[in-house]
């Protein structure tokens, strides 16, 4: 005889069963529709996400200071420069350095930007900046380098002039580089052993 209790278990059971069967369906349906990918978001509530920004495809930068170069240069000018530019040796202090220190002047005098200009030359955007602010500081040389800096602890140059000066009439033993005691020389005649 069930009682109360049985049917209570054998209601629930059902129930629960059904609940189970529906959500099942329910996530197999929407397993065969296409998802969007979703994207965490930083900050904000908790686990929020947002949808991926669909992206239009269009000329990257390098694409666009190339096409902004060729419209101010043309293209076989272009061409003919990076032919150029790969001739030389244009590390520092190689034989063109300077060469091709003052074709980047020249690109930046005609008011071409930085991404233009590498986009045109292999150039490193250190070189670029160094020599755009050399034209903005209104310097008209090559050697923008600073000299290394004398350590604080460093001595003077006038300091070891003086210094030589008053080590040049020591008396030095051909052979060696300092001045100590000369040994005494007991036999003065030559070839006396």
């Amino acid at each position: 005889m069930a009682g109360p209790r049985g049917a209570a278990k054998h209601f629930f059971g059902i129930t629960n069963y059904l609940f189970l069967d529906n959500a099942l369906a329910s996530l197999t349906s929407q397993a065969k529709q296409p998802r969007l990918k979703m994207e965490r978001r930083r900050g904000g509530g908790s686990a929020s996400t947002k949808q991926h920004r669909k992206r239009r495809k269009g000329p990257d930068r390098k694409e666009a200071a190339y096409v902004r170069a060729v419209e101010l240069l043309g293209e076989d000018n272009i061409k003919k420069m990076g032919e150029d530019w790969e001739s030389w040796d244009t590390s520092e202090g190689g034989r063109e350095w300077q060469q091709s220190e003052g074709v980047v002047l020249q690109l930046l005098r005609q008011g071409l930007s930085e991404r233009v200009i590498r986009v045109i030359l292999p150039v490193g955007g250190n070189r670029v900046a160094r020599l755009k602010k050399m034209l903005e500081s209104g310097v008209e040389t090559f050697h923008t380098r600073r000299e290394p800096s004398k350590p604080a602890h460093a001595f003077s140059d006038e300091y070891i002039t003086r210094f030589k000066e008053h080590c040049s009439p020591w008396v030095m033993e051909d052979g060696f580089p300092c001045a100590h005691r000369i040994p005494r020389q007991y036999f003065t005649e030559p070839k006396i052993t």
